[in-house]
């Protein structure tokens, strides 16, 4: 067959198999978001117990700078020297 811009068709015969095979979702699919969603569950309790204990482990300490004595007072500086 001859077309009219010169061009020609042709029509070959090419072995096809098909498989019919159940369908499954891939596992990646379905373990991939799962484990990173436990993964991200994981990281932010951790980094809350992180903070919990950071927190309890800081301790804010207050000075009083009171260095005046009075007389009424009759007590005794005592020095000590832990130098071992």
């Amino acid at each position: 067959m001859q077309a009219a811009d010169g061009l020609s068709s042709v029509a070959e015969v090419v072995a096809v198999t098909v498989y019919q095979v159940q369908k499954q979702m891939p596992i990646s699919f379905v373990l991939a978001p799962a484990l990173s969603s436990v993964a991200i569950v994981a990281i932010v309790i951790a980094a809350f117990f992180f903070y919990r204990s950071y927190n309890t482990n800081t301790s804010i300490e207050t000075a009083d700078f009171d260095f005046t004595l009075h007389d009424e007072d009759d007590q005794e500086i005592e020095v000590s020297s832990n130098l071992l």
